[in-house]
């Protein structure tokens, strides 16, 4: 018989909740970087385990917003928990915490948002830890602000047992009639390899109020063409991006392509030819809600 289990993964920002869910999918789904905030949208995928579906969401991080558009991205995440089917049916969250941070205001906060739901706890960061009696310390404190129904200590930048939490999520999974795949246009997997080198060519220099957009993808006689904008919103931020006669763009251009070559093209023999441009924006709610609202993201 088929099995079924929603998990959304949800944590403050910087815990390591894409790079989890990039390392139990085993290819590169979000963006990752060090910068705070890296996702801004909710994301879906899934894996099958044997004969079990397992759900992922992937949500931005819980912080405390003060801009427009942070206070936008936090509106959304509340959106998704209280509306997200983890809350119902026997689905779980994952809540990720950085091990090495411990409980922060945030961590409670994100503590009090739960109300009777099914949550496991996944310490992460584990191999920061020096002292290791700390993880049970800090294990017992977590149990006394909430009753979690288990506990998962690992490192997903390092890919330490994380089957292991993946064979704890398989128990956990209860029957169902029919999966249901939830698969990523491949428009959306290319704009976040290079939304993620942007990340890291440019880090404190640029912030994640950025988008990009793949506006063609195709591939045909051994040549696979890509077209993408860099969506920036503002001015100084373009000039940094392009750099000095446009030496710094064309570096993350030829990174990009690598990239693309690397995880897309399975036959060598492809040539991969990006067309990358980078123009500012007016203003980034329109576009992030066009993106949206034609299913470019998922």
């Amino acid at each position: 018989m088929k099995r079924s289990l929603v998990c959304t993964i949800i944590g403050c920002t910087n815990a390591g909740k894409s790079t989890l869910m990039n390392g139990i999918m085993g290819r590169s789904l979000s963006a990752v970087s060090h910068k705070v905030q890296t996702t801004v949208i909710t994301i879906c995928t899934f894996k099958i385990i044997a004969d079990t579906e397992l759900i992922f969401y992937d949500t931005p991080g819980v912080f405390n917003p003060k801009t427009l558009i942070e206070k936008r991205i936090y509106k959304n995440f509340m959106n998704t928990f209280y509306n997200n089917e983890s809350c119902y049916n026997d689905n779980l969250f994952l809540f990720l915490i950085d091990a090495n941070k411990g409980i922060t205001s945030n961590v409670i906060r994100t503590i009090s948002m739960f109300d009777k739901h099914r949550v496991i706890l996944v310490l992460n960061k584990v191999d920061l830890v020096k002292n290791k009696t700390d993880l049970l310390a800090l294990s017992a404190e977590l149990f006394n602000l909430y009753p979690f129904q288990q506990i998962c200590m690992i490192s997903a930048r390092r890919q330490k047992d994380i089957m292991n939490l993946e064979d704890l999520l398989v128990s956990y999974s209860y029957p169902i009639q029919n999966w249901r795949h939830t698969e990523f246009k491949t428009e959306y997997l290319l704009s976040e390899i290079t939304r993620e080198q942007i990340l890291r060519f440019y880090h404190k220099e640029i912030p994640y109020k950025l988008l990009v957009e793949t506006t063609d993808y195709s591939n045909i006689n051994n040549i696979t063409k890509v077209s993408q904008t860099i969506h920036i919103y503002n001015s100084n931020h373009k000039k940094i991006i392009l750099g000095k006669n446009n030496h710094r763009f064309s570096m993350l251009r030829t990174k990009v392509q690598q990239l693309i070559q690397k995880k897309f093209i399975k036959n060598g023999n492809v040539e991969v030819l990006l067309d990358l441009t980078c123009k500012v924006g007016k203003n980034f709610e329109f576009d992030l809600n066009r993106l949206l609202s034609n299913d470019y993201y998922i």
